[in-house]
């Protein structure tokens, strides 16, 4: 509120004017005394009081100076970026006088890459590093205003698995688990090739633990990773292998002459290495003198 007023002559009829259009809308003048509620920018320039008396007319002039803190525009106002790709931040302020834009990063100091041009801060390609809170600072005469724009840095995510096949057995606990990185940090949801995921399973920070392998459970798990900046995926294969237990070679029995070929096969069929152990009984028949 601007209250004016002037006083000198008694019993004298004081008006206002404005010298340079009307005066401001709700403005008020009682007993010589004018009252602007709400001063702006649009209200400065020269008030003159007209007072009449007896003596003459007589004239006072006021001349009012509205300064205005600055006024700040950011756009964006929050941002996203991928690592190579251009970005602008623009900073506008507006007020009184003269006014100084500043750029300054919250949390650090901004890359040298970074160019600023009349209040546009100008990264030709963002990286990781360029990732942050940024404050434009806007200073006069008449005080100082700030403004502060979020930039953040997505990148992909990227799923890698230490193998691509797993063998398990009937009965056992089976955990997969993929490596992922990304920003800002994916979500991990895994799925089953052809078909929903076991009943007995669990799914703990991105890591799936099948429980009491059975056949039904074989097949290809695909863990997909996303984020805002896209969405990527690898999958491991469960392979079950079922134990074969060697039949068991029993003792045998071969009669032969003597100077005959012997032959012995022991034959085993299993995943794994196993001792066979054959035990046989060679019978040498001797015929009788009279056959030579």
């Amino acid at each position: 509120m601007l209250i004016l007023f002037y006083t000198g002559f008694t019993g004298s009829r004081i008006t206002w004017r404005r010298r340079r259009g009307p005066l401001p809308p709700g403005h008020s003048v009682s007993n010589g005394i004018l009252t602007i509620p709400r001063i702006t920018k649009d209200y400065d320039g020269e008030y003159v009081c007209t007072t009449t008396t007896q003596e003459g007319t007589f004239e006072v002039s006021f001349m009012i100076i509205v300064s205005v803190a600055p006024r700040i525009t950011i756009s964006p106002s929050n941002v996203s970026a991928r690592p190579g790709e251009p970005l602008r931040l623009h900073c506008r302020a507006e007020g009184s006088g003269p006014i100084e834009i500043e750029w300054m990063k919250t949390s650090g100091i901004i890359s040298p890459s970074v160019e600023e041009r009349n209040g546009v801060l100008i990264f030709k390609e963002v990286t990781a590093a360029d990732a942050g809170e940024y404050r434009c600072i806007a200073k006069s005469s008449s005080g100082v205003a700030t403004g502060i724009v979020l930039v953040k840095v997505v990148v992909q995510p990227i799923v890698n698995v230490l193998q691509n096949e797993v063998s398990v057995r009937r009965g056992q606990t089976v955990t997969l688990e993929c490596q992922v990185t990304g920003t800002p940090r994916p979500t991990i949801r895994w799925e089953k090739y052809g078909g929903p995921l076991p009943a007995n399973h669990e799914i703990r920070n991105g890591v799936l633990t099948i429980f009491g392998v059975t056949e039904e459970d074989a097949g290809r798990y695909i863990c997909t990773a996303t984020n805002e900046a896209g969405s990527s995926r690898n999958y491991v294969y469960l392979k079950f292998t079922s134990i074969h237990r060697p039949e068991p070679v029993l003792p045998a029995t071969q009669t032969t002459s003597v100077g005959d070929k012997v032959e012995f096969d022991c034959i085993v069929s299993t995943s794994k290495l196993s001792l066979c152990q054959t035990f046989l009984i060679l019978m040498i028949h001797h015929l009788p003198l009279s056959s030579f």
